[in-house]
């Protein structure tokens, strides 16, 4: 038989690193538009807005799980690099993206013999890369 949980017992379920990173940006804006003068109150705010999303991608440990979260996390280390000289997030972002980018299924493109440099501009891509 199951207990009934409440749902603040239940583990956070894992986001993907593009939603981490919108909810960075989105917990950022809130902050800058409602955040309080006084230091204490500045810092419980925080939590509640940014930080645990900034802490889930400062510690980001292995490659990007799509195409669209290694974008998202070179235009996340793009905008901290263009804002800031380093910030904790950069090189976890960086290394994310090229573990994802890196993969052995991006070099199926280049053996496939349907995919001519004329038919298939993404194997012209990927020769210039390598």
């Amino acid at each position: 038989m199951r207990k009934a949980v409440a749902n603040d017992q239940l583990p956070p379920v894992p986001l993907t690193l593009e939603k981490t990173i919108v909810a960075l940006r989105k917990g950022y804006e809130r902050f800058e538009r409602e955040g309080p003068d006084d230091d204490d109150a500045a810092d419980a705010f925080a939590v509640e807005t940014y930080r645990p999303h900034h802490n889930a991608l400062t510690e980001w440990v292995g490659p990007a799980a799509s195409y669209k979260d290694a974008i998202e996390a070179l235009k996340l280390a793009a905008d901290d690099a263009a804002e800031r000289d380093y910030t904790p997030r950069l090189l976890p972002m960086i290394k994310a993206a090229l573990e994802y980018l890196q993969e052995p299924r991006q070099a199926y493109l280049l053996q496939t013999p349907t995919c001519s440099r004329q038919r298939c501009p993404q194997r012209a891509k990927l020769e210039t890369v390598k």
